[in-house]
């Protein structure tokens, strides 16, 4: 009689662990659309920012907000931008890349 009385309990844990392992693999595929969501993202924030005359730039190791850095745009010129209020060293924000700078020679 014990044994029957734990056949039942046995289901409820084999449907319970089913049910545990369904919503673990949901999570999981949950996080991997929302991480392919944000590298989209990312992607079209970045060809926005080429075709405005911008770019992402990540600000530097021991950069912030109000300091002057330089980097190199995608066509060779040397750029300086103050790094904008609430930026914060490794942040990415989006700098203006001016028409006509020439480069140094």
């Amino acid at each position: 009689m014990l044994i029957a009385e734990l056949r039942p309990w046995g289901s409820w844990c084999q449907a319970n662990e089913s049910v545990y392992m369904c919503a673990q693999l949901a999570a999981e595929l949950e996080a991997e659309a929302e991480a392919e969501l944000e590298a989209e993202a990312e992607l079209e924030a970045e060809a926005e920012a080429e075709a405005a005359g911008t770019m992402l730039v990540v600000c530097p190791e021991g950069c912030g907000a109000g300091d002057l850095i330089a980097f190199e745009a995608p066509d060779g010129q040397q750029v300086e931008v103050v790094v904008p209020e609430g930026v914060e060293e490794g942040d990415e924000f989006v700098a203006a890349i001016p028409d006509g700078i020439e480069e140094d020679a």
